[in-house]
């Protein structure tokens, strides 16, 4: 187990991160009750000068609990297990810490989170339920328009009034193709927007589309309807009546009340014009038969089949029409959905034969977080818990009828359930939902929900990994003919054709040309300074074991623990543990770090216990560096338990290694790794790339330095859930305290308000410049901050409070001169995807390939109210790149473009846990890593004493 890869990839981290994803909210008793109000935050003193206010605490509102609860959930089954006893067996730990784990993650079935068996949906449809469909009460949310609406609001802007001009200049000039088709034809239209009821009700939306498709006498050809929502040209109400009412009929013959009502007018040039474009192009994809599932379009009919290990992998497409620069233009990029073939009932069945009286373990630590696919109205839903007590056999409230769900789905969807005591999964809503209108449970039939996603089973398998990869990672090349492909499915579409035609849209033939420019190679500072590291490719690996580290700590007094098992492995000659410090030491000579004999320890019996014990004794000794752990990589239990011991009850650095690293056919390319982590974890710098600054400089003496080079200090925020702790998170900092960005501090704290986390991140910066101050003598003049896991919709919320209030606070503790401060959103999870032309292919047409490293984009795709650009930093070998979105959302420092894009880039190579660059810079990926290794390992802060060490990498 390589410490980069903490912890290790299995089923408890996998369902850990689905728990942690899966978030339960209160049921719909409570709904109706008015929740009191928070109590007002009592007015602070401002604190004088380098003193840290603490984090405000805000007494929370105490629910009112429903009247009736009724535990019907898997832990109504008994599922309760008891702690890891001391002589229990090793599987039997891994077993009990699993279940503990179980325990411990699941929302509490109780008070708030009771499932009420009176407040209930079957998912698939009546009122109350909204399944991905568009419900009445819901307005237009922003982005693509697919499943719920929401409110549609403007993104903010926040490109300074000043900023004429965000374009950079450095770099080599080169043309690039980019995943866009413009729109060149559009109509100024003025737009009626109306909302749609039916009755009775009728949830399913391609019936509410049919039912309107018989009123075009009324509506004319052109208007636009999505289940709800109603876009005229024309008007259809009159001055003194918003409301019409109009009638049709089902295939069954039910006569439907059609009930539209008006809600706005629509003037080119509005917001929601582009919301518009998003629904007519959502019905284009329907007209070609493409199934909507979540928030994308894919087609089933041309799955590729894994037959042998039971997967279906759907091709399809994500698509957004979005106001750029200086055209509207349609976003599309190629997508996968993968789909195991088996139900969550045929797997229940496999964990009732393989693991007996344990079963419910096993099924209830794979299926809790996991995503299921339901056929029946293609629809993905979360499982938040199983229902035992409940089977399809027993009824819920449609209405003012009582009604069966075996009747149920043989009446709605001629669905026949063929085992009647399979048990009950429940969706519960989140908190999107609830905003949405659906305040309900739903539940789900186990023998009606495919798996989705990779167990843990199916990722260690090398030859199904390599075939969903074959599958699913699209070169460059392939990836354009499917753009081509999908643009004439829509022109090959007559009825998509009419529809575009009738609101006289039309897309380019060609995909759009972008100007770009690629970065010199960064240098990067070594051992050697005669000899820098330019790497073309974006990665140094050779080129660093030739150099050597730039600042190296020796590793003279060390522990080693290890199991006797560990010392033999078949595929190496003689003692493995000797080997793989053999292996190391010559590692570390190439590297120039100096590797001493550690002390080994053998353990005869692998107990948490014994290990803890081993690490205490060290730790006493007083003079131990570093503490080496090698373990079996499946014990997850025993891999938090050290790193609690040695980060969190102790100030000890501690490396963790998997039993099979020792026997890896490329031994010293893993060992090389290994100590470069052991390097930064005693407080080494691998490598460095000076980013220098000129400023006037208030010295700690209070003398003045002009125009003097000076070290900024970069930030990097990040946010994980605690999976332990419900309605937790864990936020984590990480800045730079020197010239050459090699030293760091780091804090982390858990919050639950988003004014906690505002209050927690200004108090991380604060100490942080503090930091600063006491290794160079000065205040850092300029702070940049590099923020990750933010939203399109939360950078309003993350301006008004966490920007301000950390401005604020560094006003308070610095009033004489205060830092300059510059925050950047960082975006990874985009679809905006770029080629570069490399020559052309045997039959004469263009042949397109990834871009280089170092390569920006800064027009035609940005945003006309952001200061934003895209940066390709990392190379890939298989499939196609993905470049990573930068706004600016507040900059006080008035920083050029090439000064924000060459920053970015720089600190892109400083992740020391990876010989190349990443795609994010290095303080943002170091505070993904402590977030992740807090809230998903540890559940509690570290010991301070570690907070100037990389100790988590």
């Amino acid at each position: 187990m390589s410490e980069g890869q903490q912890p290790p990839k299995g089923r408890a981290r996998g369902r850990a991160m689905g728990r942690a994803r899966a978030r339960g909210v209160p049921t719909a008793s409570q709904q109706p009750q008015q929740q009191p109000a928070l109590p007002q935050q009592p007015q602070q003193t401002p604190p004088s000068q380098y003193q840290l206010p603490s984090p405000s605490s805000q007494q929370l509102p105490i629910l009112p609990q429903p009247q009736q609860q009724v535990r019907v959930s898997a832990r109504a089954r008994g599922y309760v297990p008891k702690q890891i006893q001391p002589g229990a067996s090793g599987v039997q730990q891994v077993r009990q810490q699993q279940a503990w784990q179980q325990q411990e993650r699941r929302p509490q079935e109780q008070g708030a989170y009771a499932i009420d068996p009176n407040l209930k949906d079957v998912a698939g449809g009546f009122r109350g339920l909204c399944l991905g469909e568009s419900k009445p009460g819901h307005a237009l949310r922003r982005g693509v328009l697919r499943g719920r609406i929401e409110v549609v609001t403007p993104p903010p802007k926040t490109r300074p009034e000043t900023l004429s001009v965000k374009r950079g200049s450095q770099g080599t000039s080169v043309n690039l193709i980019t995943n866009h088709f413009r729109l060149t034809q559009t109509t100024n239209w003025s737009l009626y927007q109306y909302h749609v009821d039916f009755e009775p009700e009728e949830e399913r939306t391609r019936v509410r589309k049919a039912l309107m498709a018989n009123q075009k006498e009324t509506l004319g050809e052109a208007y636009l309807f999505d289940g709800t929502m109603l876009f005229v040209i024309q008007r259809l109400h009159t001055p003194q009546n918003n409301v019409i009412e109009l009638f049709s009929f089902r295939n069954d013959d039910q006569k439907m009340r059609i009930i539209i009502k008006f809600t706005n007018e629509l003037l080119f040039g509005d917001y929601q014009y582009i919301q518009i474009f998003n629904i007519m192009l959502r019905n284009c994809l329907d007209d070609m038969g493409l199934q909507l599932v979540g928030r994308e379009y894919f087609k089933p009919d041309s799955a590729e089949t894994l037959s042998h290990h039971k997967l279906e992998i759907w091709p399809g497409y994500s698509t957004s029409i979005l106001q750029f620069e200086d055209h509207i233009m349609m976003g599309l990029d190629v997508s996968h959905k993968v789909l195991r073939t088996d139900s969550v009932l045929e797997f229940l069945q496999e964990c009732r034969r393989r693991y007996g009286s344990e079963w419910e373990h096993y099924f209830l630590d794979t299926i809790l977080g996991a995503v299921v696919f339901t056929g029946y109205n293609n629809k993905p839903y979360r499982v938040d818990d199983v229902d035992f007590k409940q089977t399809p056999t027993d009824t819920f409230v449609k209405g003012n009828v009582s009604i069966r769900y075996v009747d149920y789905y043989k009446d709605k969807y001629n669905k026949k359930i063929t085992d009647l005591k399979q048990p009950l999964l429940v969706s519960r809503p989140k908190a999107r939902d609830i905003r949405a209108g659906r305040t309900q449970n739903l539940i789900l039939i186990p023998e009606f929900c495919q798996m989705t996603g990779l167990g843990d089973e199916m990722r260690n398998n090398f030859n199904l990994m390599r075939a969903v990869a074959e599958c699913t990672r699209v070169p460059p090349n392939k990836r354009i003919k499917d753009y081509y492909k999908f643009l004439k499915g829509i022109n090959g579409c007559s009825k998509a054709v009419d529809r575009l035609d009738s609101w006289n849209v039309q897309f380019a033939p060609t995909l759009e040309s972008v100007p770009s420019r690629i970065f010199d190679p960064e240098a990067l500072h070594t051992a050697d300074a005669n000899d820098l590291i330019k790497p073309q490719d974006g990665d140094w690996s050779r080129a660093l074991r030739t150099c050597g580290m730039f600042a190296t700590v020796k590793l003279e007094t060390w522990v080693l623990v290890a199991t006797k098992q560990a010392t033999y492995d078949k595929r190496v000659n003689g003692n493995a543990i000797d080997n793989f410090l053999n292996e190391l030491t010559r590692a570390g000579k190439s590297l120039k770090f100096e590797v001493s004999r550690p002390e080994v320890v053998i353990i005869q019996v692998d107990k948490i216990a014994n290990y803890l014990t081993v690490i205490d004794k060290a730790v006493n000794k007083g003079n131990v560096q570093l503490v080496m752990c090698i373990i079996n990589a499946s014990r997850t239990d025993l891999y938090a338990a050290i790193k609690k011991k040695c980060l969190c009850d102790r100030s000890m650095a501690s490396q963790v290694i998997a039993t099979k690293t020792l026997g890896h056919k490329s031994l010293l390319s893993v060992c090389s790794k290994i100590a470069i982590q052991l390097n930064c974890k005693l407080g080494g710098s691998p490598w460095y790339t000076p980013l220098p600054f000129k400023d006037d400089l208030k010295m700690k003496d209070g003398t003045v330095k002009k125009e003097t080079a000076h070290a900024c200090m970069v930030v990097g925020f990040d946010v994980c859930h605690d999976t332990r702790v419900k309605g937790k998170s864990v936020g984590a900092m990480v800045a730079s305290l020197n010239y050459n960005f090699s030293k760091f501090y780091s804090a982390v704290s858990r919050h639950s308000l988003g004014e906690e986390l505002s209050n927690d991140i200004a108090n991380h910066v604060s100490h942080a410049v503090l930091k600063f101050e006491e290794l160079n003598q000065y205040l850092p003049p300029k702070i940049i901050m590099f923020r990750d896991g933010v939203g399109e919709s939360n950078i309003g919320y993350v301006i008004d409070h966490e920007v301000m209030t950390i401005k604020n606070r560094l006003l308070q503790m610095f009033p004489q001169r205060p830092p300059k401060l510059t925050v950047i959103i960082v975006s990874k999870r985009i679809q905006t995807r770029f080629f570069l032309q490399d020559g052309v292919d045997k039959q004469g047409s263009p042949y397109y390939v990834n871009p280089p490293p170092g390569t920006i984009v800064d027009d035609v795709v940005t945003r006309p109210e952001k200061f934003d650009f895209f940066l390709v930093s990392q190379s890939v070998r298989q499939g196609t790149v993905t470049p990573t979105n930068y706004n600016v959302i507040f900059d006080e420092n008035k920083l050029r473009p090439d000064h924000v894009q060459r920053m970015a880039y720089k600190m892109c190579h400083l992740y020391y846990n990876c010989t190349a660059t990443v795609r994010v810079p290095c303080q943002v990926q170091y505070a993904h890593k402590l977030a992740f290794l807090v809230g998903q390992v540890l559940h509690i802060p570290p010991n301070s004493g570690l907070s100037h060490l990389l100790y988590f990498l």
